[in-house]
Parts: structure tokens; sequence; C-alpha cells
């Protein structure tokens, strides 16, 4: 027992263990997961590789697709976007270098003034401009020539335009998934992200091209101004040029009403003024008669296909814009059969061209104009000018019969149906016409210009 109370070393049940602590093992550093990575590096050309790639893809695509709403030849086609690629990549070059330059003057200055002693450190994590102007300039051009390697060796237009729009979708849906990988994102996201962006940039610049260009510029054209007029000029010099013609079908006309009268048959008289009509413009436009007002009345290819032109266009009316033209995209339903009687009626039109053009450049008929159907006469007027092609030739030739058929078609029908139903009206008329001197005909003129009233030929486009 000690002294004091306080227990002795010898009785205590604690044992003290001696610590050298200046011989201590350091403990061991723990491993560096890939995880915990600094991304900072990578981040350096990451971002110019992928923002550059992606830029090229939708830019020179979008800017190709543009050029087709206009043009469907591939040639500039593949010049726009060459155009765009050389471009694009040394705007990308020059803009990603200045950028990155000046960021890392501002991160050099920020060392400067800094009192870390590590500037090794700080050296590694400045920005390179040289490689983010490479990395963005390649990635551009990587980007852009996958549109042009899709349109390259296409001639049809529409597979062309689609090979264009699947390339461009495949490839924005790897640059979205490298870019998730490489820079540790959700990759579903990162898709979706990047693939509705390149399409809604390709939807709406062909859409404006293709909305904007198509029509009104040609229209504004010099050269084809000078075609509309020449051609309103031509329509006003012919008022009297086939009056004997026109004479003539009347008569040929009332002969064939005389038959089926006396065969007691019924007849749709709107169908009959529909193939009278036809045959009338016909002759006067291209000189030729299809003949589709016969007695049997029987179906005339040009004339039916025209007539079911009109109903598509029609149809096209009561349905949304959106819905045909992604069915005349796809060539389904109704816009598969307009297609089909398009081009029926289309080559009409171009075999009666091509059979005017040998009397066009004949000498013997030059000096009788009155022996010339308009189509003839507007080849021989628009004789060594570069704007003279078939294709103006065959849509001033369809806006004639669309201006010329329809709208007496249904005045006739209007004006018969009124007479029909209104017997004193009817009267008056006959009782007019069996007058000796019954040149003006002013109580059939003024029946003619109240059924116009009452119901007037609508236009649509």
């Amino acid at each position: 027992m000690a002294s004091n109370g306080i227990p002795s070393n010898s009785n205590s049940n604690h044992i003290d263990i001696p610590i050298n602590i200046h011989n201590t093992t350091p403990k061991p550093k723990p491993s560096i997961d890939d995880h915990d990575v600094d991304y900072s590096q990578r981040g350096q050309w990451l971002r110019a590789a992928v923002l550059g790639a992606n830029d090229g893809l939708v830019s020179v695509a979008s800017l190709m697709m543009g050029v087709g709403g206009v043009k469907q030849d591939a040639g500039p086609m593949l010049v726009a976007g060459f155009a765009g690629l050389v471009a694009g990549a040394c705007s990308m070059a020059i803009g990603e270098f200045v950028s990155v330059y000046t960021q890392y003057d501002i991160e050099k200055a920020r060392i400067k003034r800094s009192e870390s002693s590590d500037d090794e450190a700080h050296q590694e994590k400045l920005p390179s401009p040289s490689r983010a102007a490479l990395a963005s300039a390649l990635a551009f051009s990587v980007g852009a020539l996958l549109p042009l390697l899709g349109a390259a060796f296409i001639r049809e237009y529409r597979v062309r335009m689609g090979v264009v729009a699947a390339v461009v979708s495949l490839a924005l849906l790897g640059f979205g998934g490298v870019g998730a990988v490489l820079g540790k994102t959700p990759v579903t996201r990162s898709c979706v992200r990047v693939l509705m962006g390149g399409w809604m940039a390709m939807a709406i610049t062909f859409g404006l091209t293709n909305r904007r260009c198509k029509d009104p510029i040609v229209k504004d054209l010099p050269p084809w101004q000078s075609k509309m007029q020449r051609s309103s000029s031509l329509l006003e010099l012919d008022d009297g040029l086939r009056g004997v013609e026109i004479q003539q079908r009347t008569a040929s006309f009332r002969v064939q009403i005389q038959k089926v009268e006396r065969q007691g048959v019924e007849v749709d008289l709107q169908e009959v003024f529909n193939r009278f009509n036809f045959d009338n413009i016909s002759s006067i436009v291209l000189g030729s008669d299809p003949k589709s007002l016969a007695f049997d009345f029987l179906d005339v290819t040009c004339e039916k296909a025209f007539n079911e032109v009109e109903e598509f266009i029609f149809y096209r009316h009561i349905v949304p814009k959106p819905i045909w033209k992604f069915q005349k995209w796809l060539r389904v339903g109704p816009e598969k059969k307009m297609a089909e009687v398009s081009a029926t009626f289309d080559k009409f039109l171009r075999e009666s061209i091509i059979s005017n053009q040998g009397k066009a450049w004949d000498d013997d008929h030059n000096n009788n104009d009155d022996e010339c159907d308009l189509i003839t006469l507007l080849m021989r007027q628009e004789e060594g000018e570069d704007c003279a092609n078939d294709k103006f030739l065959r849509d001033t030739a369809s806006s004639l019969f669309i201006a010329g058929k329809d709208t007496i078609t249904s005045a006739l029908t209007w004006l018969f149906w009124l007479v029909a139903t209104h017997p004193y009206v009817e009267a008056k008329i006959l009782q007019e016409m069996k007058m000796k001197d019954n040149n003006n005909n002013v109580y059939l003129h003024g029946a003619i210009c109240e059924a116009l009233r009452l119901y007037p030929p609508i236009p649509f486009k």
C-alpha cells in the first residue's frame, strides 16, 4: 500500500506501450479512381470537337436542304455543301482559336497574380488554343462530309433528300452518344437533344427556301415576266383567230346532241360541256384534237387524267397541308394517284409540244399565223432566247387548260339549268334567236350575265 492513497505502478492493471513518434510509418495514398480524374484537360478539345462536328453536320445539311428546296439538281446542292464545308471549317477554327486564346490570356494573368508556388500544375491546366482550333476544324469537316457523301452519288431528287436526312439523323445520334460518353453525361438525353436540334434546323431551312424562293422569285425574274406578258398578248390577238373553228365545233356539238335526242339516251350535260371545252382548249392551245366529244362518250386518257388532277387539287384544299405533303413525300394514298395522272397529262402536253416544234420553224407556216395554235406562236416569239424551254411551254399550256376549261363548263351548265327551270326565259331566248336581226341577242346576253352573277366560277390555286 503506497502512501497518500495512490496505488503503485507495480500493482496497476494498465500497461504502458511506448510510441516513437519520430519513426511513424507513413500511410499509403489511396488509389486514384477513374471517376476522380480531372476532365479539364479533356474538356479543352472535347467541347471544340463535339460542337464542331455537330455544327458542321447540321449547318451543311441544312444548307443543302435549303438549296434542295429551290433546285432539284444534285450539282447546286453539292457545290453549296462544299462551299459551306470550307467556309465553316475556317470560321470554326478561327473563332475557336480566338475564343480559347482569350481564355488562355485570362488564366495566365490569374496565375501570375496568384501566390501559389505550384506554377507547373497551373500551367498544365491552361487551355490550348491551337489544339481547340484544330479539333474544331477537323470535326467540322468530318461532320460536313457526311451529308455531302450521302448526296454525291444519287441523282433522284427524292431519294437524295431522304438519304441525306437519314445519314444526318444517324450521325447526330452518334455524335450525341460520343459526347455523352466522353463527358460522363446521360446518353439518351444527349442523343435526343442533338437529334431534335438538327431536325429543327433542317426543317426550318428547307421550309423557308421552298416556300419563299420557289414561286415568288421565279415569277419576278425578267425572262418569266416577259414570257407571261407575251402569252397574254397572244391571247388578246387571238380573240378572233379561232372564231371559225369554234363555230365548226359548235355545229359538231349540235349534231352530237341531236343524235342523243333521237336515240332517247340520257346524258350528263355537264360531262358533255366538259368534253366539248376540253377539245376546244386543246385545239386552240396545242393545235391537236383529242376527240373526247364522241357519240359513245368513251374515256379519253388525257381528258380523264386532267379531270382527276383537278379532283386531287381540290382534295388538297380540304386536307391539312402537312398531311398531303407527307403523303406526297411518301408517294402513298391520293398523292400516289396524283403523281400518276399528272405524269399522264404531262406526257400528253409534251408529245403535243414536240409535234408542234417542226411546224413552228416551218417557213411555209411562218407567214400564216391563222393556222397556228398558241404554243406554236409562242415558240416563234421565243426563238433564239435561252428562256424558251419545254417546261415553260407545258406550264403555260396547263394554266390555259385550267383557266379555259372549267370556267366555261361551269358557266354553261348553270346557264342551261337556269333556263330549263325558267320556261318563260327559255321562250324569250328562243323568240329572240328566231328573229332575222339577232346579231345582238340582248336577252341571251342578259341571261348569261345573270347566270354568272348567281353562280360565278371561283378559281382556286
